[in-house]
């Protein structure tokens, strides 16, 4: 493609999206399914979803710190010239056809954007262009490894002929300055095309009885002794999985998932509310207050809600499948009645598990991708719901630190996603005459 020409000279590759580096700061890079080794050995060994969660996407960042700071009430870089720069670049990229709409606008003041276009949240450029491919892209937070100073909207561009320029959404958390550097947000492609859809237990008894099969007594037997690498084993089989064409949600108690669209979109005309039906969230059943000490986690639900939630459930069960069946399946049962799951002696993470049951059709897996509260992450973690049908929130909580956690707050968002596409390399173009030289 020309530089300045704003329309591709072919339809974008179906598996990639485009870039334009227009200044010269950022970076998208992949990391490491372990975080460089970061993470417990006991999850390296075993837990598969959360290591496809570690690697998922590519993460957006700067190449060097770049700090921001609040000043007379308003997000500014202490970098002056890094604004004048930005400043300078935005005449050129009107000229050019790369930007439009409201984002001259936007962006003539400088990469920081006014916080009243983006829902109160600062809008900062990366000084990166994007254009979706086949599917939509998707920004992000960082999942597992993150600045815990800031939190990042979900946005989503569907743009595929006009460019859009790559502007996160941030929220920071209490503080008056900022830290930036390689892992900001993620951006992947993510597809919305597919239908979702939210039905009963008895709508799909499949589900059901997958589950049954998967913890049944020798699950648990094994599961007291390690991790029992079932999981591991039932992606390895050829069965192709499940048969079904949709993205579904089979509820089997209380309902606790609602299908709501994405939080905000960008545009090639501007930033707006988001209208997309991006996927499904998770709200908390059962009000509750943990603590780690880093041995022992203590989680303290309120135990009327807890029990009258483990009735609701195992009534859904019964009328499917009947008392007798579901006594052979005691631990099956248990898994989803008990709500809470804590992990092994000294590691602060417990599993929070909805009532429902997840498939999605063969090649799709299930993206939870976490809402964090104070106090506490809810991980990012990608299961095969072509497979397997459950779906936890698994929540890492800071040491010495009591969290509250209330009825129906949003534990985290899942997204049906084709498994690989995060990884689809994006096709870079040549970097604008405006980029900055290193």
């Amino acid at each position: 493609m020309e530089l300045g020409s704003a329309a591709p000279e072919t339809p974008p590759h179906e598996a990639r999206f485009e870039v334009i580096d227009a200044l010269g700061w950022s970076r998208l890079e992949r990391r490491t399914a372990d975080l460089d080794g970061s993470i417990p050995l006991r999850a390296a060994r075993a837990c598969v979803p959360l290591l496809e969660g570690n690697a998922y996407g590519w993460q957006v960042g700067f190449g060097r710190r770049v700090g921001l700071r609040r000043r007379r009430g308003r997000w500014q870089l202490d970098d002056e010239a890094m604004v004048r720069t930005a400043r300078a670049c935005v005449p050129y990229l009107v000229a050019h056809g790369f930007l439009q709409g409201e984002w001259p606008a936007l962006l003539g003041a400088g990469p920081v954007c006014r916080a009243r276009s983006f829902a109160g949240a600062i809008g900062l450029w990366t000084g990166l262009l994007v254009r979706a491919g086949a599917s939509p892209l998707r920004i992000s937070p960082c999942g597992n490894r993150r600045n815990r100073d800031v939190d990042v909207d979900e946005v989503i561009i569907r743009e595929r002929r006009a460019w859009v320029p790559l502007v996160l959404e941030l929220r920071p958390r209490g503080v008056v300055s900022l830290m930036l550097t390689t892992e900001i947000a993620t951006l992947a492609p993510v597809s919305l095309d597919l239908e979702r859809r939210i039905g009963g237990l008895a709508e799909y008894r499949q589900l059901g009885e997958a589950h049954l099969g998967f913890f049944d007594s020798a699950y648990f037997d094994a599961k007291r002794q390690g991790p029992t690498k079932k999981y591991r084993a039932l992606l390895g089989e050829r069965d192709a999985g499940t048969s079904i064409s949709q993205a579904v949600v089979a509820v089997a108690g209380p309902a606790a998932i609602t299908a709501e669209p994405a939080t905000r979109e960008h545009a090639a005309d501007g930033p707006r509310a988001g209208s997309v039906p991006a996927g499904f969230v998770f709200r908390n059943l059962v009000p509750f207050v943990a603590r780690d000490d880093g041995i022992t986690l203590q989680i303290e639900p309120d135990h009327d809600v807890l029990a009258r939630t483990a009735s609701a459930i195992e009534s859904a069960w019964r009328e499917v499948f009947g008392a007798a069946a579901l006594e052979g399946h005691r631990g099956a049962l248990w898994y989803l009645t008990k709500y809470f799951t804590p992990h092994v002696t000294g590691e602060p993470h417990f599993f929070v598990k909805p009532p429902a049951l997840f498939a999605t059709p063969p090649g799709w897996s299930l993206l939870i991708d976490g809402i964090h509260g104070r106090g506490y992450d809810v991980m990012r973690g990608i299961v095969r719901t072509d497979r397997f049908h459950a779906a936890p929130a698994v929540f890492r909580v800071e040491p010495g630190v009591t969290i509250e956690v209330a009825a129906r707050a949003p534990l985290c968002r899942l997204l049906p996603v084709v498994h690989g596409e995060d990884a689809s390399e994006p096709r870079w173009h040549q970097p604008l005459p405006t980029a900055a030289r290193a």
